[in-house]
């Protein structure tokens, strides 16, 4: 029997894997991510693992359906169906945590991008016990493990991008919390067509940080670009929009479903109807820049312009990123800080080490342990925040191939595997036993 490594096994190696070991990240935040994405028949990640005209016909059914009672109960019936024929073992969902310092307020998880409600944090040293302070205003330090290379929302493709470009480049919706997706740049998104188009008025008064307004030429612009130049997560979540296969292909220049009704509204129309499109243009790599931007990586300082709560005052590419607060923000009273310094590729030991110095407002990162030592420390258990990700771990079986093409195989070996209680003694706080490959914050 062959088994696959890991999640990063590229997937045209797998046709002689009979069992991989696996997880999956949201790249848009809807349990079609989990289903349609991943198993449709022509389409989907894992269709060489599995799919069945079954699970494609509730997959299309959940697509079109805008009634969130009846949506749930396909999704439930699509995982049902994978766990009764022993398509794959959930193990469990990861969670994400942040410690800040005694100086930092306010602090707020999401499973959502920027995932750190960084607007809304203030900083403040300890006044003198006669003086009234209320919180707020300083400088964030913030430690990231991993690196960032590129700061061009056409690019978006990993966690440190998906933790940062939202800060600078907003969209026109956004996922505010437990999978509520709301209008943000727009002011009204306006399903017609039972779900074909979409009708979208942008707010008022929105300037980019250079001072132009916002139109919708700019979205325009930002959408058609993504096509053009973007990598597979950003075309894949336009490509509902007609015209946009055109633009993929270098066969047309402009989108031909966006259709500019005056600079503050528009229509975007689609191939078929798609009742979650509002939760695609929420994702970071929809972030929405000036008309005429060209390539970011040319010139960071000319390119790095978007409507966000902050603007980009430096970036040295793998090393750091200086925010710093743009005052005309459109959110009244945001940010609550003065800005916020990325230091990217930082050891977990440095990252203790240095925030227990004092010289980084939040950690994570950490070795389990570390982590762990740190939340049951008294200076610092009131500050400990954690919050589920949407990203399930499980065990997927090849059904075409080899022993696993019996069901009573594969049901025989989900039922000998106690993942709850394998998930607990190893993991302890830092993952949640998964019952479903939909994480629970989507459903």
């Amino acid at each position: 029997m062959d088994v696959g490594p890991s999640w990063t096994t590229h997937l045209h190696d797998l046709a002689s894997v009979d069992l991989l070991i696996s997880r999956w990240m949201a790249d848009y935040e809807d349990p079609d991510d989990f289903t349609f994405n991943l198993f449709r028949s022509g389409v989907g990640y894992f269709q060489g693992f599995f799919s069945s005209e079954e699970t494609d016909r509730l997959a299309e059914e959940a697509r079109i359906e805008g009634r969130p009672a009846v949506r749930e109960g396909l999704y439930r019936r699509f995982e049902n169906l994978l766990l009764e024929n022993g398509v794959l073992i959930p193990l469990f969902h990861e969670v994400d945590y942040r410690i800040a310092a005694a100086s930092v307020r306010g602090v707020a998880l999401r499973s959502s991008p920027p995932f750190v409600n960084y607007p809304e944090i203030g900083k403040f040293e300890a006044p003198a016990a006669h003086v009234q302070h209320e919180w707020g205003g300083g400088v964030l330090h913030v430690p990231v493990g991993g690196v960032l290379q590129d700061f061009d929302p056409a690019s978006m493709a990993i966690q440190e991008q998906a933790e940062t470009m939202p800060l600078v480049f907003e969209t026109l919706t956004r996922d505010v919390e437990g999978g509520r997706v709301v209008p943000w740049l727009a002011s009204e998104v306006i399903p017609e067509d039972g779900g074909a188009s979409f009708r979208f008025r942008l707010r008022r008064g929105l300037r980019f940080h250079d001072g132009r307004a916002l139109s919708a030429r700019d979205v325009r612009y930002s959408f058609e670009r993504l096509l053009q130049k973007g990598t597979g997560v950003g075309r894949f979540l336009l490509a509902p929009v007609r015209g946009a296969q055109s633009l993929i292909d270098g066969k047309a220049s402009d989108l031909e479903g966006f259709h500019i009704v005056s600079p503050s509204e528009f229509v975007i129309e689609l191939e078929k109807p798609l009742s979650f499109f509002p939760v695609l243009v929420s994702y970071p790599a929809a972030g929405i820049l000036p008309e005429g931007t060209g390539v970011l990586g040319e010139s960071w300082r000319k390119g790095c312009i978007g409507t966000g709560a902050y603007r980009v005052a430096s970036f040295e590419p793998g090393r750091r990123l200086e925010l710093e607060r743009n005052p005309a923000y459109w959110r009244e009273g945001h940010p609550k800080n003065e800005g916020v310094v990325f230091r990217f590729g930082v050891p977990p030991e440095e990252i203790r080490s240095e925030f227990l110095a004092g010289r980084f407002s939040l950690a994570s990162d950490l070795l389990p342990t570390d982590a762990e030592a740190l939340r049951q420390d008294p200076r610092f258990r009131a500050t400990y925040r954690e919050s589920p990700s949407l990203v399930t771990y499980f065990v997927i079986f090849n059904i075409h191939r080899g022993v696993f093409t019996d069901a009573r195989a594969r049901l025989a070996v989900a039922q000998g595997i106690d993942a709850a209680s394998i998930v607990r003694r190893t993991l302890g706080r830092h993952a949640i036993p998964a019952n479903g490959l939909i994480p629970p914050g989507l459903l």
